[in-house]
């Protein structure tokens, strides 16, 4: 923990290093009336594309290119630098044209949606271990049918014991729930209380059974539990999938705007010389 704490410290300590560097040289420019969007710019792009490498990084996992988490961390608090660069390269002022509008907006989604998936990773992070093991999300489905036949099962049992109960509470409950992700809304708000209905109504049923009907009742119960389980690692890895999926498509657009601003930009000053 104090590695930890000593990491993050030192890493904040260089972004208020660089993010002073920013503006000094920023206030330097502009006192020597320079046009200090040439800088920050081109500082801006090189930045984007620092933070793009984190996912070439990522689908190379075989190459000795350094830590994961170390490039993590790294596309974490570059990320956060790049909002000064961002600042300082508009000039606390709004994009003026139609190009530059879409470039800012880009960033401004693609920033926010970084914010946001950094919360979400450290949040969901300790809760998918702490909830049980991690399971692999596209192992979820072929697991998730594996309790619905193991629970068909039971209840073939079940119905050749002339257990009514258990058949009719299969049927009307855990058939449903069963078959695919439940109750996704309220794991991904760390809410159990659809988790705690299932297993009262199980409970209630208890009393009114014999021993075979109990034993078989049992494992439909721990069949529950697994499944709740199964759909908690369902609902928030796949929201961190879903993150995903839009953060990477738009920084790659962001790229390629970025560069279409970068040739517009030079060829006008082209035309003007």
């Amino acid at each position: 923990m104090r590695d930890l704490a000593a990491r993050r410290w030192r890493n904040a300590g260089v972004l208020l290093a660089a993010t002073l560097f920013t503006w000094v040289v920023y206030a330097g420019y502009a006192v020597f009336l320079r046009d200090t969007s040439f800088i920050s710019g081109w500082a801006l792009l090189c930045c984007i594309v620092a933070l793009a490498a984190f996912n070439v990084r990522k689908k190379l996992p075989f190459l000795a290119l350094g830590k994961a988490s170390t490039w993590l961390q790294w596309h974490m608090y570059l990320g956060l630098w790049s909002m000064v660069l961002f600042a300082a390269h508009l000039a606390f002022h709004l994009p003026n044209g139609r190009l530059e509008t879409i470039l800012a907006s880009l960033y401004v989604v693609i920033a926010g949606s970084g914010v946001v998936g950094a919360v979400l990773s450290r949040a969901f992070a300790a809760t998918l271990t702490r909830q049980g093991e991690s399971v692999i999300y596209e192992r979820i489905p072929a697991l998730r049918a594996s309790l619905q036949t193991k629970a068909e099962e039971l209840v073939l049992q079940a119905a050749r014991a002339n257990s009514e109960t258990l058949t009719r509470f299969y049927s009307q409950k855990l058939m449903r729930f069963l078959a695919g992700p439940r109750n996704i809304p309220a794991h991904l708000i760390g809410s159990d209380r659809a988790l705690h209905t299932l297993l009262s109504e199980i409970n209630v049923m208890r009393p009114y059974m014999m021993d075979q009907e109990l034993k078989i009742l049992d494992q439909l119960t721990q069949i529950v539990r697994t499944k709740d389980l199964l759909d908690f690692q369902y609902a928030r890895q796949g929201l961190l999938k879903l993150w995903l999926f839009v953060h990477m498509p738009l920084t790659v657009s962001l790229l390629i705007f970025g560069l279409v601003h970068l040739s517009v930009v030079y060829a006008f000053i082209g035309a003007v010389q």
